[in-house]
């Protein structure tokens, strides 16, 4: 296994086939937002847990419908290269189509002009989740966010796992070449990135907390023959860890209804954790890869179990609220959260 490393000012990537480290260039941008877990006329009678998360006939990756006026009618795309796994689909989401995109935007493309834009608004990543995934729970979790950038994390991950590319932001850029970046056995390319201090995330007793996570691959983690190249999984450290005891869902709601922002009592304990991707998360503003691939599955059943939770409960589900997490918890749910810890979990799994 190969390894180099590069340092940059906020990310490294690495390639799930391979877990290397590439020598690449690109400009991260910064999210900020802090709306709460908003929904609209929520359709109880609906279990979403009861619903299929993945589709049945999904669509050829091979037959992408031409979506926007940033697509070529006088080109002929090679959106499948020879001898590499991801296509050449740039997906990107605006707000609406018609608004002009940014300079850098324009210039990536031009830089890439082999590759296929579909830049898709909200009307167009309405009109997707409606067709391809009807009567999935990844529909139902989608329609009932009203939140629009965690929507957007819902379309994205959906998105990929039906035609695979690459998914960006458009406040993001990559100085290198695309062509350049992805190598023939590559499946999935995604990068690490610094993230606040907002451990724990989940609560104790959910499978993609760090508690439950160790107490499951607690054995793995202790054989000194793991992961020898120490690629992704850099060993256990200890540390002071918050622990929510347990209270009732009624104590819960009622501490909610007393306070505007609740506020858990907490507990501390010495743990050990493992420690992934450099104590860092993968972001989800820039990523690359093949269709159906099975991360986007994983990350889309955590985030329906997530938010069903959530539903199911009228209150916190699985996610462990502090005094400053409260608006942000619908992040925690669709973001770069839900990938890093879905991503982890495969790992652990040897997926």
């Amino acid at each position: 296994m190969d390894r180099h490393h590069s340092k940059y000012s906020r990310g490294t990537f690495f390639i799930w086939t391979k877990l290397v480290v590439l020598q690449i260039l690109f400009v991260l941008h910064a999210t900020c937002c802090s709306a709460s877990f908003a929904v609209s006329a929520v359709n109880f009678s609906v279990n979403p847990f009861e619903l299929p998360v993945l589709p049945d006939n999904l669509p050829d990756p091979a037959d992408m419908p031409v979506l926007n006026r940033y697509v070529s009618a006088n080109k002929t795309y090679e959106v499948w290269p020879k001898a590499k796994k991801i296509p050449r689909y740039l997906w990107l989401a605006v707000k609406d189509e018609k608004a002009e995109l940014p300079p850098h935007i324009l210039a990536l493309f031009k830089r890439n002009n082999g590759w296929m834009p579909q830049v898709c608004d909200n009307d167009c990543k309405d009109a997707f989740i409606d067709k391809y995934w009807a009567g999935t729970s990844v529909q139902w979790a989608y329609n009932n966010i009203v939140f629009w950038p965690s929507r957007a994390d819902v379309w994205r991950y959906a998105t990929l796992y039906t035609y695979g590319g690459i998914y960006i932001d458009d406040d993001a850029d990559f100085t290198t070449n695309f062509d350049d970046i992805i190598r023939p056995e590559d499946s999935l390319l995604l990068s690490e990135e610094g993230v606040s201090d907002l451990n724990p995330i989940y609560e104790a007793d959910y499978h993609l907390s760090d508690a439950a996570f160790y107490r499951r691959f607690e054995k793995l983690f202790n054989n000194p023959d793991y992961d020898k190249d120490k690629e992704y999984f850099q060993g256990l450290r200890p540390i002071d860890a918050e622990v929510t005891p347990d209270i009732t869902i009624d104590e819960r709601a009622a501490a909610e209804k007393r306070l505007d922002e609740f506020i858990v009592p907490l507990q501390r304990s010495r743990v050990q954790t493992p420690v992934f991707f450099h104590g860092a998360t993968v972001c989800n503003w820039g990523m690359f890869a093949a269709p159906r691939h099975p991360l986007y599955a994983r990350t889309l059943a955590n985030l329906v179990e997530l938010v069903g939770s959530m539903f199911q409960r009228h209150s916190t589900g699985h996610l462990h609220i502090r005094q400053y997490d409260k608006p942000h918890k619908i992040m925690l749910s669709t973001t770069n959260f839900v990938l890093t810890y879905s991503l982890r979990e495969m790992l652990a799994d040897g997926a």
